[in-house]
C-alpha cells in the first residue's frame, strides 16, 4: 500500500451522515479500516492537492456513491470493500483529477460500478467490478484511464472467484488506455 503523509482516520464506524470521511484543502491522510454504511457518500476526496490513501476500508449501502473523488483530487484506493445497492461504487470526475485503483471489490451497484468522467484519469489495476446488476465501467469524457487485470461479470457460485474459463461470463481486462489510438 502507498504511505499517508499526514493524519490517519482510521477504525470507525460511521453510520447515515451526508459523507461518511471527507478529505479537502490539499489532505493527505490514511483512511483506513472503517465501517462506513448508509451515507449519502462513503468517501468523498475532493480539491487539488489532496492525495489521501484509503485502504481496506468497509463501504456499504451508500445512495449516490461508495467513493467519489472529484476537483483535481488524486490518492491511492486499495483493497475497499464498496457493496452497494446504490449509484456508482466508486466515481472518478472533473478534469485534473487522477486515481489509483488498486484491488478493490466493488459489487451490488444499481448503475454503474466505476465511473470515470468529465476528463478525470484513472489507473485501474486488479479491482474485481463482479456482481454489479448495472454495468461494470462507465467512461464518460474521461481523460487517461490505464485499466489491467481487473475482474468483471459474474462471480462463481459461493466459494468465491474461480479463474475465468472462454465460456464463462467472467473476463479479465487486458492493458488499455482511452488514448491509445484504434488498432489497425
Amino acid at each position: 500500500m502507498g504511505e499517508s503523509r499526514g493524519a490517519r482516520i482510521r477504525r470507525n464506524l460511521i453510520r447515515g451522515n451526508d459523507v461518511g470521511v471527507g478529505v479537502t484543502g490539499g489532505a493527505a491522510p490514511a483512511v483506513e479500516e472503517n465501517d462506513i454504511a448508509g451515507c449519502v457518500f462513503g468517501i468523498v476526496v475532493s480539491d487539488a492537492g489532496s492525495d489521501p490513501l484509503v485502504a481496506s476500508n468497509a463501504i456499504a449501502g451508500c445512495r449516490s456513491a461508495g467513493i467519489l473523488v472529484d476537483g483535481a483530487a488524486g490518492g491511492v484506493y486499495e483493497g475497499n470493500g464498496v457493496t452497494g445497492p446504490g449509484g456508482v461504487g466508486i466515481r472518478v470526475e472533473g478534469a485534473g483529477t487522477f486515481a489509483r485503483l488498486l484491488g478493490n471489490r466493488v459489487t451490488g451497484w444499481t448503475r454503474t460500478a466505476v465511473r470515470i468522467a468529465g476528463g478525470a484519469g484513472a489507473e485501474c489495476r486488479a479491482n474485481d467490478l463482479r456482481d454489479n446488476p448495472g454495468v461494470a465501467w462507465r467512461l464518460d469524457g474521461a481523460g487517461d484511464v490505464r485499466r489491467t487485470g481487473n475482474l468483471e461479470g459474474e462471480a462463481a457460485g459461493p466459494g468465491g472467484p474461480e479463474p475465468a474459463d472462454p465460456g464463462s461470463q467472467t473476463s479479465l481486462n487486458v492493458p488499455l488506455t482511452t488514448s491509445d489510438p484504434a488498432p489497425d
